[in-house]
């Protein structure tokens, strides 16, 4: 694999999300991404490459190497992916409703629809 997989991997979700956020934008200000917003750009960035980075490595550490394997040894793929996937999307659904960052009904319906639709079926796959 080249350097454009690379780059289609490590960007495909920070540009989709500026994408959603700016089409957000057009309802409303709030929407507005951080890096347009700011005008220290270069420490907003590196401060999200890093956050992202540890947040991504611990959070995978302890759903992959250890949930997972430990539901593996009672349930089957299918099982123990819904479930990782609902507890990731519960988690995550309550570590944004405590920090306020909604933003109306429609941010709250976007999260729920994603959260408890589309991610169980990926995380089945990434335990498969």
């Amino acid at each position: 694999m080249g350097v454009r997989w690379y780059a289609i991997a490590l960007l495909t979700a920070p540009l989709s999300m500026i994408a959603v956020l700016f089409a957000l934008s057009l309802t409303s200000p709030l929407f507005l991404p951080g890096i347009v917003t700011t005008d220290d750009k270069a420490t907003l960035l590196l401060t999200g490459i890093v956050a992202g980075l540890m947040v991504g490595f611990f959070e995978e550490l302890g759903w992959t190497g250890f949930a997972i394997p430990r539901l593996r040894l009672r349930y089957g793929v299918l099982t123990t992916g819904l479930i990782v996937g609902l507890l990731w999307g519960a988690w995550h659904f309550l570590l944004f409703w405590e920090s306020g960052s909604f933003s109306g009904a429609l941010s709250l319906a976007l999260l729920l629809g994603r959260l408890f639709s589309w991610l169980p079926a990926y995380r089945v796959l990434m335990v498969w």
